[in-house]
């Protein structure tokens, strides 16, 4: 059976929400066409925050030596990503072409035992798994670049891999209702970060959103909690005198399992 690798470069993109959305889909479709697959990168990053039954988190032999026995590397994210990169290049030099100067690239090589892909792709089409299917082993590069027909019965999420392991959902639902006793529970995401120039900003709230916000939902009886990594000591400080509780205990007892 074919199996596809996932190849993923670090960018201020690649966080686990986006890649979440997208990995949803494609592993829809993948079950749906009874192809194998692999997020290395996925596995390597966010295994804590995945259930062991996960294609993505646990550990893929036949991906490691099929990786392995063609390249003659051991397979890992970083690897995984330079190589696509190194084949990108030497076909672009190869080929006389501009970096980039292409929407779409599919290079076969290695006797047929492997195929490379990247670029604006409709994996879902009868071409495309036409071509996926003559070979044992299939490099995809950056998938965010993969596209969908939104009116395909293909266009579809599937979260059954992905989701946290359930004693990781008792730990944390155990400890919010402890800390918020009787209390509505809201969260609020602050994120900044990439935030501040996407979409103009349109997006991005400053300090005093937030503090007024906190503010009015502590008036109204609810208990805050605030998700970020991109609290300053100030904004903190700020918060605790409108009446926000922190709890500053270790995020692997907290968040992980």
């Amino acid at each position: 059976m074919t199996l596809i690798l996932f190849s993923q470069s670090p960018t201020k993109h690649s966080r686990i929400g986006n890649s979440l959305v997208w990995m949803s889909r494609i592993s829809y479709w993948l079950h749906q066409a009874n192809l194998g697959f692999f997020f290395p990168w996925g596995y390597e990053n966010y295994q804590s925050y995945f259930s062991n039954r996960s294609n993505w988190v646990a550990p893929n032999d036949k991906a490691y030596f099929l990786y392995a026995s063609i390249f003659g590397e051991p397979l890992s994210a970083g690897a995984l990503a330079s190589r696509s990169r190194l084949i990108k290049d030497q076909y672009e030099k190869k080929n006389s072409l501009e970096a980039f100067s292409w929407d779409l690239l599919q290079i076969s090589n290695y006797n047929g035992n492997f195929l490379y892909i990247t670029g604006k792709l409709g994996i879902y089409s009868d071409e495309v798994m036409a071509e996926i299917r003559k070979h044992k082993l299939v490099i995809c590069h950056e998938p965010f670049n993969l596209t969908f027909n939104e009116e395909s019965n293909l266009f579809c999420e599937d979260y059954s891999s992905i989701a946290p392991s359930q004693k990781l959902l008792t730990l944390n639902q155990k400890y919010i209702k402890d800390q918020s006793i009787s209390k509505t529970t809201v969260a609020l995401h602050i994120r900044r970060g990439d935030y501040q120039d996407w979409r103009k900003g349109k997006y991005f709230y400053d300090d005093n959103f937030w503090i007024a916000k906190v503010a009015e939902l502590i008036a109204e009886d609810c208990q805050p909690w605030i998700f970020s990594n991109d609290l300053s000591e100030g904004l903190s400080n700020s918060l605790s005198l409108v009446g926000l509780l922190y709890q500053k205990a270790p995020l692997k007892t907290i968040l992980y399992v």
